[in-house]
């Protein structure tokens, strides 16, 4: 048997949470789409009039919460094309943390808001990301919101000595346009970007391709839904748009994503396996350990670990995993599967270390796909807090 560590690669845990939103949002077809960047409509100090906040364990009814006065903010369109926005009631978890109330939040199901005429549940909105209004604007168009937070005073729920605050988000997306068209809009043209910060949060033009680099960018995607809501979907990360050898034999770029997390049980090299009812994924043509096939889904290489170095794969790597340590999205714990090379298998270990064994040991995996060009995108920034979701 053979085994040898060629070189040494950080490992990173990645934390995945699917948070939730809105009724059929997810179902509406021909609308959405070019990204700005999510916004905070409030800032600290607009904050400390604490309108989205509940911190005296006070109840109301409905006629009380009319008497006074709301939270009010507006949108406006500054483009010259027509959007649709989505808006986000979620915790605002800075405020939260610096309050010291963690470990007695008001459940998020228990809260009800007025968002001009609308009155509703945030539980109901759980199941779409906390979406809790879309609408379209036309260019340079303004529209104005009144939003009033309560806890329904005919509930038995105790809220005594628990505290909540809560932080009203939105993105803005052109309508009709592409996730391929989106992500080259805010990429990050930077010639330097393997010796960028360990902040970088956008995609990268790297010669003809464009990549995602660092520790956390903002590469996250609802994927592999099935239902027409986003809590039914697996959290993905997007690599980038990379070239790739399609069914019909050409050469196209096509952006590809990962799952975020493993399956559940290892497998063998030959039991990987993907289901999906996805009809935007790419037949592809692969090759994996010198042999050519058509299939719909692959798994991680060597190279897109190396290509997601915050500060680029170098020699300081091959010796020191301490060198290299946290500055990739992709690294895991666990040992897990790469792409075969010369009839030996491979895989990333818990280490840290790329491994070549002739043993086909029991290792985890991530499938991963490249999309169809020009999917439509319908929301989010990308951001783990708001995650794109796609026009199926």
């Amino acid at each position: 048997m053979k085994k040898k560590a060629e070189y040494i690669i950080p490992v990173v845990i990645i934390l995945v949470l699917i948070v939730k939103s809105t009724s059929d949002l997810y179902g509406i077809k021909n609308v959405f789409s070019s990204i700005k960047n999510s916004t905070y409509i409030n800032n600290e100090k607009e904050y400390k009039q604490d309108k989205l906040s509940i911190v005296d364990g006070k109840k109301e009814t409905y006629e009380e919460v009319l008497e006074r006065e709301p939270y009010s903010f507006s949108i406006i369109n500054n483009n010259n094309y027509k959007v649709i926005y989505n808006i986000y009631l979620k915790e605002y978890e800075e405020l939260i943390y610096l309050d010291g109330c963690n470990d007695r939040k008001i459940e998020l199901e228990n809260i009800s808001y007025l968002l001009n005429e609308k009155k509703e549940i945030l539980k109901n909105d759980e199941k779409n990301n906390y979406i809790i209004y879309s609408g379209i604007l036309n260019s340079n168009e303004k529209k104005n919101f009144d939003l009033r937070i309560w806890i329904n005073k005919n509930t038995d729920y105790n809220i005594e000595n628990k505290h909540i605050h809560l932080k009203v988000y939105y993105d803005m997306t052109k309508i009709n346009a592409s996730l391929k068209d989106v992500l080259k809009t805010k990429s990050n043209t930077n010639k330097n970007y393997y010796i960028d910060t360990d902040n970088s949060k956008e995609i990268y033009k790297v010669d003809n391709e464009y990549l995602y680099i660092g520790l956390n960018p903002n590469n996250y995607i609802y994927f592999n839904c099935t239902n027409k809501n986003l809590k039914s979907c697996e959290l993905w990360r997007i690599l980038g748009i990379k070239k790739v050898l399609l069914s019909n034999l050409k050469s196209e770029y096509r952006i590809k994503i990962v799952r975020g997390n493993f399956y559940e049980e290892k497998v063998k090299y030959e039991e990987k396996k993907f289901k999906n009812n996805n009809k935007i994924i790419e037949k592809i043509v692969t090759k994996d350990n010198n042999k050519y096939e058509e299939t719909y889904f692959t798994i991680l290489s060597d190279d897109d670990f190396k290509e997601s170095f915050y500060n680029g794969f170098d020699e300081k790597c091959s010796t020191s995993l301490k060198e290299c340590q946290k500055k990739s999205f992709l690294f895991k714990d666990e040992d897990e599967w790469i792409t075969m090379n010369n009839n030996y298998y491979r895989y990333i270990s818990k280490e840290g270390s790329l491994v070549e064994t002739e043993n086909n040991s029991y290792n985890y995996y991530r499938p991963v796909v490249y999309l169809k060009d020009n999917i439509n995108v319908l929301g989010g920034d990308g951001s783990k807090n708001m995650p794109y979701f796609l026009e199926y």
